[in-house]
């Protein structure tokens, strides 16, 4: 029913915005369908829910966030992957193409009532999602859903809605993983581990291959860290070689940069810990 989500190769805590049959993508080519997994996954389950109310009315969805987490001049409120913009629905189920079917809710192809039905289905997942803002000028469904924080008004608002969430949720990471389809990080972990584990290949500053992106992958999820998250790509570049450093004094070994087999087991000690918890 809906496609894959893909992690963010480039910022690991954004996740890509699956195709489904509930929602189109009104900017596709701006490239900006990554989010937070739990904006994802808030996403995916409203998408489900409209189109089993209203198949052939799909909702677009525009901007959300850069694949890489950077600042969107035209669009601040974006950047921490917890905001989206969702466009309005046409009367007879017509997507927005490239900006040239754009609508507003003063046109007459605006279907009123069915745009209110999808501000009231928000205002109702809000409650689980924490909402903090939502913005959107149509005056009727301002008057007609009762929503918290109420919608409001803004400039440039007439045909999309705005939601901005603070990121409290009551879901586990887990739970998120099954409502995007997605293995656990545990089980994920776990296939790293294999990658890294139990080859006798020492790794270190210019190495490069799966190993390598086996340890990004695993010393992003181990903490805490005073450093930025790696970049998962294989290069065991300078910023890979000083989160190795920091996670060897942190584990009492000999902070050379240097992944052999005393690194290898602390960062697999550290998996299991994850693992214990319930992660």
């Amino acid at each position: 029913m809906f496609g894959p989500v893909e992690q963010s190769k480039s910022y690991p805590l954004f996740y890509k915005m699956p195709a489904g049959p509930g929602h189109y993508f009104g900017r596709l080519s701006a490239g900006r369908l990554y989010g937070q997994k739990f904006l994802i996954a808030f996403l995916v389950e409203l998408s489900k829910q409209w189109f089993g109310k209203h198949a052939r009315h799909p909702f677009g969805i525009g901007d959300i966030a850069a694949e890489d987490g950077r600042r969107l001049p035209d669009h601040v409120s974006h950047n921490t992957g917890a905001a989206v913009d969702l466009f309005v629905i046409h009367k007879n189920g017509a997507k927005r193409n490239g900006g040239t079917n754009r609508i507003t809710y003063r046109d007459k192809e605006y279907d009123s009532a069915k745009t209110t039905d999808l501000a009231r289905m928000i205002s109702i997942k809000a409650n689980e999602y924490k909402l903090v803002q939502f913005l959107y000028n149509d005056p009727n469904v301002q008057n007609t859903v009762r929503s918290a924080p109420p919608i409001q008004t803004h400039k440039g608002h007439d045909e999309h809605i705005h939601l901005l969430f603070n990121g409290q949720h009551p879901h586990t990471d887990e739970k998120l993983d099954r409502i995007l389809g997605i293995k656990s990080l545990s089980e994920r972990l776990r296939e790293y581990l294999h990658v890294l584990i139990p080859s006798d290949k020492l790794l270190w500053f210019g190495s490069r291959g799966r190993m390598v992106q086996a340890l990004q992958v695993i010393i992003n999820r181990l903490g805490p860290s005073l450093l930025s998250l790696l970049k998962e790509d294989g290069i065991f570049g300078p910023k890979t070689n000083a989160r190795v450093r920091e996670f060897q004094l942190q584990n009492r070994l000999t902070a050379d940069g240097i992944v052999g087999p005393k690194t290898k087991k602390a960062l697999a000690d550290g998996v299991l810990k994850i693992q214990a918890k319930g992660g």
